[in-house]
């Protein structure tokens, strides 16, 4: 799943992917609520979030994601979905 962050002037930049904390389950309750949000424009500002295969949708729904640090580079190190 490719994640934003929404800034205070409301655009939302892209941060990464998550994939990991889901349950077998959670997959697809989580396939489910998202399949009626479809769109055809990336939601993120900038460059990002064009990777091959992704599918959109509204950006009407938040969740918490928790990061343990920065890779070298600058990459964020994810634990997954809270």
């Amino acid at each position: 799943m490719l994640v934003g962050q929404r800034t205070a002037d409301g655009r939302i930049l892209y941060c990464g992917a998550v994939g990991s904390g889901f349950t077998q389950h959670e997959r697809a309750d989580l396939a489910g609520l998202l399949r009626g949000r479809l769109t055809t424009t990336t939601p993120f500002a900038g460059p990002a979030g064009r990777a091959c295969g992704a599918l959109f949708v509204r950006p009407d729904r938040a969740c918490e994601i928790e990061f343990l640090g920065h890779r070298r580079g600058g990459a964020r190190c994810r634990a997954g979905l809270r």
